[in-house]
């Protein structure tokens, strides 16, 4: 017997939340939805109710507004790799999402759907952490702000209230001396999902130290994390080859230390060597970006 699931496809929000507001059922919403049949396939998901937010354009806009760059949560991952402003003020966020999947997962996968399936492995949430990103987060008549670094949980879901819809993600609009990089190691050249990425954003003053530091992990916890010890080994220093290579030992420890805490501690091996070389690529693209420009 085929299971009857109803199929709602809102043009904005105050239609939206009316569908979802004070409904019991189990209800899914999907964007780009290239990971819905996979799980329901798979028996991960049962819903009542499928909500396709796709229709909603007040949902896909990329903008810069008093030194902040907002996304709508329904940006595809091609729109944002190809935007002319993110590539100039957060290089790191297009190269992620320039790295998901085929061509035609770009063109229909959502970053709001990257952040919410809160896979370990999400190439954007990564990038967004190191880029100190907020979510906005609305329901019937309230919304509130969350910082990316706080929205997941410690068993790899995220925290979201009951009717809660992540609308628009937010960071700084960072100047000509900060820089970002992100790169992503996969075992296959296409189609690969991520082993283990890197993002890094600096601050690198006129005299090439390092003002500040935001570098961030994909593919080593259950969600992206932040390697502050990394962080504060670069900050204060100037920005050459012999503080990259410190921080790229760092890197490794800490990925070691941080795998050692999880179910996947058998892989630490491997993953705190390959962190050395993708740290290096990403260290090193920075300071020819900044330092030998």
């Amino acid at each position: 017997m085929i299971r009857e699931i109803e199929y709602y496809a809102p043009t904005h929000k105050k239609e939206l939340f009316e569908i979802i507001h004070n409904d019991n059922r189990d209800i899914c919403l999907i964007a780009g939805g290239t990971d819905l049949i996979i799980n329901i396939n798979k028996k991960h998901l049962s819903p009542d109710a499928i909500v396709n937010l796709k229709s909603m354009e007040e949902l896909n806009y990329i903008e810069e507004e008093d030194g902040i760059i907002k996304i709508g949560a329904t940006a595809t991952h091609n729109q944002i790799a190809n935007s002319l402003l993110i590539k100039e003020k957060a290089l790191a966020l297009a190269q992620a999402c320039k790295s998901v999947g085929s061509t035609q997962i770009r063109n229909l996968g959502t970053i709001g759907g990257n952040i919410v399936n809160a896979s370990p492995a999400a190439d954007s949430v990564a990038a967004l952490l190191a880029l100190d990103a907020s979510v906005l987060l609305e329901s019937y008549g309230d919304k509130r702000k969350v910082k990316i670094s706080d929205l997941h949980t410690h068993t790899g879901g995220i925290d979201l209230n009951k009717g809660e819809v992540l609308t628009e993600i937010s960071f700084k609009s960072y100047s000509k001396n900060i820089f970002s990089y992100f790169v992503k190691f996969g075992l296959r050249e296409a189609l690969a999902i991520v082993e283990l990425s890197v993002t890094a954003v600096m601050e690198i003053d006129e005299n090439n130290f390092c003002k500040d530091a935001k570098i961030s992990i994909g593919a080593i916890e259950r969600h992206p994390v932040s390697a502050k010890c990394v962080e504060e080994e670069f900050v204060g220093k100037e920005l050459n080859l012999e503080t990259i290579e410190d921080c790229i030992e760092k890197m490794s420890e800490f990925t070691a230390k941080t795998l050692f805490e999880t179910p996947f501690k058998d892989l630490i091996p491997y993953k705190k060597q390959c962190i050395k070389g993708v740290s290096r690529e990403v260290f090193e693209a920075i300071y020819y970006k900044a330092v030998r420009k």
